[in-house]
């Protein structure tokens, strides 16, 4: 059994998701507050035809998360999915979380 849960996104996760894919995108250099995160997060959760984050979880503390996007492609000639976000705290690397959430995403 893992120490940890894979969820979909909730209006109760908002925060726990924003929180970590502003340290995400940190790392990356891009300065994104939990405020303006929150606001697309939203959108999905009212609009989930544009995808879906999932988070992953232990003991309730946020420790993952995935974004895939919806995309209207021209090259592929209709909709697809995009994994564009994926993110695991440090502490959490290479224990499986990220192979978990992107099982849990295909």
């Amino acid at each position: 059994m893992s120490d940890f849960q894979i969820q979909p996104l909730t209006p109760e996760t908002i925060a726990a998701a924003a929180m970590l894919f502003e340290k995400q995108l940190a790392e990356h250099g891009i300065g994104r507050s939990q405020e303006e995160l929150a606001s697309p997060l939203t959108t999905l959760l009212a609009e989930p035809e544009h995808g879906f984050v999932l988070l992953a979880v232990a003991r309730q503390n946020p420790i993952g998360a995935a974004y895939a996007a919806r995309i209207l492609s021209l090259e592929h000639g209709g909709w697809m999915g995009w994994l564009d976000e994926l993110y695991v705290v440090p502490a959490w690397r290479n224990r499986g979380v990220g192979s978990a959430l992107l099982e849990a995403t295909i």
